[in-house]
Parts: structure tokens; sequence; C-alpha cells
């Protein structure tokens, strides 16, 4: 693993104990636009991995769904692109299926991705130099993972039950 994977892994976890210190309290609700809520937790989540990565890397750039900056932020060499929680209406409805995302992009290329599921304790991890690993909170152990070759009967599809 390398500085910034390292680095990532810290701040998603740091941004999941955020968020668990709202979960099934008191928080805000806001409408951002179009039906589409964000919280108290959202900022706070947001804040700590913007304090994080960007105290650890000042030079890099930075793209969050919670953060309004400048368009010059995108021309850096590397990028930070985060949604500090991810399923908002699975947070506000109570359920666990809600995620903490940083991606690291270098000159447009993605390099590094990490989702933490905080509610669950679950977190995956890949970059570009290494393979991707399964870290459970319950084990504190991390697991190489890696994708498997297509089935015969065909592939297997993901969908939201939030988004159609």
């Amino acid at each position: 693993m390398n500085f910034e994977q390292n680095l990532a892994l810290e701040a998603s976890r740091e941004a999941g104990t955020c968020i668990l210190n709202y979960y099934k309290a008191d928080y805000e609700i806001r409408d951002k636009s179009y039906h589409n809520p964000v919280t108290t937790a959202d900022h706070a989540a947001n804040d700590k991995l913007k304090e994080i990565l960007l105290g650890e890397c000042p030079d890099y750039g930075w793209l969050s769904e919670e953060t309004v900056d400048s368009p010059d932020r995108l021309d850096k060499e590397y990028v930070w692109i985060v949604d500090p929680l991810d399923g908002t209406k699975e947070f506000i409805g109570g359920g666990g299926d809600y995620t903490v995302n940083i991606a690291l992009i270098h000159q447009n290329v993605p390099i590094l991705g990490v989702v933490y599921a905080p509610a669950k304790g679950e977190l995956y991890a890949g970059h570009a130099e290494s393979t991707a690993i399964r870290w459970l909170e319950d084990t504190d152990n991390e697991k190489p993972i890696h994708v498997r070759n297509i089935p015969k009967e065909g592939v297997v599809v993901v969908a939201s039950k939030s988004h159609g």
C-alpha cells in the first residue's frame, strides 16, 4: 500500500465515525435540490475528509458533492473526489446501506478508490499499483480480493434499491 491509500483508509474510517455520531440521533436535514437531502452528518463527514486528505496533501485538488469550490481545483495533478455520505436517504431512514466514498485521480486517471460502510464496519479499497482489499472492523483484518471470471450463466448485475 502507498501513502495515499493508507491516508484514504484512515480518512474514510474517521468520516465514518463522524457519521455514526449522528446515526439514529437528531440532526438537521435540508433539501439540496430536486428532493435531494443533505444532513448535518454529510457536512461533518465532508469536513473531516477535507481536513485529513488536504491536510496531508495540500497541493491536491478537491471535488466533493458537499463542497462548492473554484473550478481550478480540477486542474491539479492529483484530485481527491469524495462523496462523504453516499446514500443519505438510506441514512435518514435508519438503514445501514450508506457509504463514505473516496477516489484519487492522477492526471485524469483514477488510481485509488475506497468505499466504507460505517454501519456495517466493512471497507473495500483498491489501488492501481496493488490488489484490492476488504477490511472488516470486527476482526480488524484486511483480506486481498480479486475479480472473478464471468460465469457461464452470465454477469451479475447489482441495482440500487433507491434509484432505478
